[in-house]
């Protein structure tokens, strides 16, 4: 067994708590400098950093705004809902969406689909019971016992 002396473990002690005392600053600096980046950067950029660095590149897409964003061209929205719902009646929106066939019905959003529901509902367009959609000459013969 080496013994030391008591100057040689101060020694080393020294060196050890100057090395300690240099780590604590450099993260104190770093602390400081992450916080005054988070502070003097606008605080909604910093989240939308975040955000795209966790995104899958399908869902940054998907999210994009909606004037960058491709839309349906106007009218397919109607013309899906209305094709769907002549031969399928009883359908929620999501099911009338999943029934798009063409690019232009796949480019519509669930949004857009409830949207149309519901202003052709006010309009006498379609009707719904409970969650369950029909044009309006549709009966919904099941539930109410008509041949």
């Amino acid at each position: 067994m080496v013994l030391m002396s008591p100057t040689a473990i101060d020694d080393i002690a020294t060196i050890v708590r100057q090395a300690e005392d240099a780590a604590y600053e450099r993260g104190k600096a770093d602390a400081k400098r992450e916080m005054l980046k988070y502070l003097t950067t606008d605080a909604l950029s910093v989240e939308e950093e975040t955000r795209q660095t966790a995104r899958s590149p399908a869902t940054a897409e998907s999210r994009r705004p909606a004037s960058k964003r491709k839309r349906a061209p106007r009218g397919v929205v109607g013309k899906l809902i209305r094709r769907v719902l002549s031969s399928r009646p009883g359908l929620s929106p999501t099911e009338i969406l999943r029934h798009a066939e063409n690019d232009s019905e796949k480019m519509i959003q669930i949004a857009s689909v409830r949207n149309e529901l519901r202003r052709g509902r006010e309009d006498g367009k379609y009707r719904s019971e409970d969650g369950h959609w029909y044009l309006p000459s549709t009966q919904n013969d099941e539930a109410e016992g008509t041949p």
